[in-house]
């Protein structure tokens, strides 16, 4: 895809928000004629607006959430711009940005391809537009809790103040959206997805392997908490196509200002790169020998070896030395061109295995080769040629003997191959598995306890009579039984 589509993605992006947002207080005589009308708006072009817009909220704000949680990053100690994520601070505003640009953006522009494309006999995008309606309330579900869901949307017919469902029915929803998806993809060259769609080019194939990975997670996290649902669920995805290996669903950046990758950009904005490597993590990669240590972090500053963590928390707890050795991210991880994933086929291989291990899905390869399969696809990913390395044949990557210990052990390996890349999904994966045990930021202001979600916004509670009351940001989510 040539970078200039995304100029034009942009600034119809621009367009359709403020048309959709601010439209009554234009005067007709008034009218910006480089304004796309919402009544000219087509499929083609706003698929690939939804597609940026979620890459956009996952690629900046919930990376930095995802990387401090899962302790990836840790506040640099000359400055103090994310003091309060290591002190576990977290209040209305925190995510009210995000909350918009998905409900008032991304999901709105995603109802308007499924209105249109019903009408218009586009299936293809119809069922694009509800896998990522699927992925997009289940991540927000998964970072605020009850949220929006069968009211959403619905402004144009009077609902202005939606009631929160409970998350429980949103994993329902979700799985029947992408129901719903699988009976619509049609192979008719009428109604192929064109080469806008900045996801996955158009291929279907690769559109379907998505919606059924979705449908693997919505599964799995639900599966300690509603065994019985996600055994059906999985049942029914025995023998479905998978992301597999180095799929990655993701969207691309590119050189040129404006085009680059949103953490990146917001970076460059501020003038400064407050992350540093976590100690957790330094740790474990350093003393494993993790040949991605290198493409996560670089070499450490300030008289350091090799990479260098910082403890978490230690600069907003106060008394660390700003000449400290400390090893800021790798242009791999926080680079101009870095994509931001969605889903990644390690992911996707890693949930096959808790799967397997448990029973609960059926396949042709087993728990442990799927297993296997999720570190080699990620080192892969980040140009590491695992031939020769014998990988599997010690702790801590050999497959345990004892059944007991396979979903731990999946679990850490899992949060590995998510750092710097997958941030929010390993905080999210981090809160239901339990795994690796970590220690709480020094800084912490919730003594043992830690951060299980981000808390309602404040748009929401001002303007929306039924927005819950906020709950501690230490309850837990309704998946999470540990």
């Amino acid at each position: 895809m040539k970078s200039i589509n995304i100029y034009k993605i942009a600034f119809l992006f621009v367009g359709i928000t403020m048309m959709s947002t601010s439209c009554k207080k234009w005067l007709d005589t008034n009218k910006d004629p480089n304004l796309l009308e919402q009544s000219k708006a087509t499929v083609q072009l706003t698929l690939p607006t939804a597609e940026y817009t979620i890459s956009y909220v996952l690629g900046n704000r919930y990376a930095e959430l995802g990387g401090f949680l899962s302790q990836y990053w840790t506040q640099l100690p000359s400055a103090t711009q994310y003091y309060d994520y290591d002190r576990y601070s977290f209040d209305a505003a925190d995510a009210n940005r995000e909350w918009n640009q998905l409900y008032a953006g991304a999901l709105k522009d995603l109802n308007f391809i499924v209105s249109k494309g019903s009408a218009d006999g586009d299936s293809n995008y119809v069922a694009a537009a509800k896998v990522l309606q699927a992925y997009t309330f289940q991540l927000v579900s998964d970072v605020h809790g009850d949220v929006p869901f069968s009211e959403a949307l619905q402004a144009q017919s009077g609902t202005l103040a939606p009631h929160y469902d409970k998350q429980k029915a949103i994993y329902a929803g979700c799985v029947k959206l992408i129901d719903d998806a699988n009976m619509l993809w049609s192979d008719d060259a009428k109604k192929a997805i064109t080469t806008e769609d900045v996801l996955f080019g158009g291929d279907l194939d690769m559109w379907k392997k998505f919606a059924n990975t979705l449908k693997l997670k919505l599964a799995v996290r639900q599966s300690g908490a509603n065994s019985a649902e996600a055994i059906s669920i999985l049942a029914e995805l025995s023998g479905a196509s998978f992301l597999e290996g180095t799929d990655v669903a993701s969207i691309k950046f590119y050189e040129v200002k404006g085009n680059q990758n949103p953490l990146y950009a917001s970076i460059q904005g501020i003038g400064v790169d407050n992350n540093v490597a976590s100690k957790a993590i330094a740790d474990s990669i350093n003393g494993w020998g993790d040949p991605r240590a290198a493409a996560f972090f670089d070499e450490a500053t300030f008289g350091g070896a090799g990479i260098n963590g910082t403890q978490q928390g230690a600069a907003a707890f106060g008394g660390y030395s700003s000449s400290s050795p400390r090893s800021s991210l790798s242009s791999t991880v926080l680079g101009k061109t870095t994509p931001v994933i969605l889903m990644s086929g390690w992911e996707s291989k890693f949930l096959q295995s808790e799967a397997k291990a448990n029973g609960w899905l059926a396949g042709g390869t087993t728990a442990q080769e799927d297993y296997e399969d999720a570190i080699v696809s990620n080192m892969s990913f980040f140009g590491i040629d695992t031939t020769g390395l014998d990988l599997f044949a010690a702790a801590p990557y050999a497959w345990d003997t004892d059944p007991l210990n396979n979903v731990q052990q999946i679990a850490i390996q899992k949060w590995v191959a998510f750092c710097g890349t997958q941030n929010m999904e390993s905080w999210i994966e981090l809160r239901r598995m339990g795994y690796p045990v970590l220690l709480p930021s020094k800084a912490t202001q919730l003594g043992l306890l830690f951060p299980q979600r981000i808390p309602y916004v404040d748009g929401e509670i001002a303007s929306n009579p039924n927005c819950p009351a906020q709950l501690p940001i230490t309850d837990k989510m309704w998946w999470d039984i540990n």
